[in-house]
């Protein structure tokens, strides 16, 4: 019954969300109709949303900013959560919205198995970071796939100690099976460390491939 509600109301919710957008760009240089548009939504429409996880997590913000690493998870476990059928229907709609998370994780971690790919040939290790790793998906996509061709050093760069945990937790397992050719390591750095020199990053190497996500 969810899978039937969800394909009848996503092309009614994407106009709806897509019409929702447009109207707000006249605003957009205007603070005081702003704040009155949101105090309008936040009163009214903002309370029918509250019951799906992925809603209430973005707008209650608890590690201080929306799109934290369980907000992100949401969109990659493509799951319907929620205590009540409304409540999983409208967590849905939002995966469904934040598609495009799932689809630039994609993105990166294509560019990552090119960029190991492109230096089969060379010697020594080929050198990963990510800065703002959140989960680091993409890095665990690609060691699920298999050992990689060559010998690979990932570093994972955030300021959330527990999103650094949680790709550690799930990623480290693939660098000690047997024939593992990848290794991680984890920096934790704060937004005010990572604009502020290099002090972090002395100890490391030159990369191959540096990004961020978002």
């Amino acid at each position: 019954l969810l899978a039937e509600c969800e394909a009848r109301a996503m092309p009614e919710w994407t106009d709806l969300w897509h019409r929702a957008n447009r109207a707000l760009l006249p605003l957009a240089d205007d603070p005081v109709a702003m704040r009155a548009v949101k105090r309008f939504t936040e009163s009214v429409v903002t309370p029918e949303f509250m019951a799906a996880p992925f809603w209430r997590r973005a707008y209650e913000k608890p590690l201080g900013y929306p799109g934290d690493y369980e907000v992100m998870n949401y969109v990659y476990r493509w799951e319907a959560v929620g205590d009540t059928p409304f409540a999983r229907f409208v967590h849905r709609l939002a995966v469904r919205t934040a598609e495009c998370v799932a689809t630039r994780m994609i993105t990166v971690r294509d560019a990552i198995v090119e960029t190991i790919e492109a230096a089969a040939g060379a010697g020594g290790p080929v050198r990963i970071t990510s800065v703002g790793s959140g989960p680091a998906q993409e890095v665990l996509n690609v060691l699920e796939a298999g050992p990689p061709a060559r010998p690979v050093e990932f570093t994972l760069i955030d300021q959330d100690r527990n999103a650094l945990s949680y790709a550690y937790e799930r990623t480290y397992p693939h660098t000690i099976r047997p024939g593992a050719s990848a290794s991680l390591k984890c920096l934790q750095v704060s937004f005010m460390q990572l604009f502020g020199g290099r002090g972090p990053f002395e100890g490391l190497p030159p990369q191959d491939m540096i990004y961020t996500i978002g």
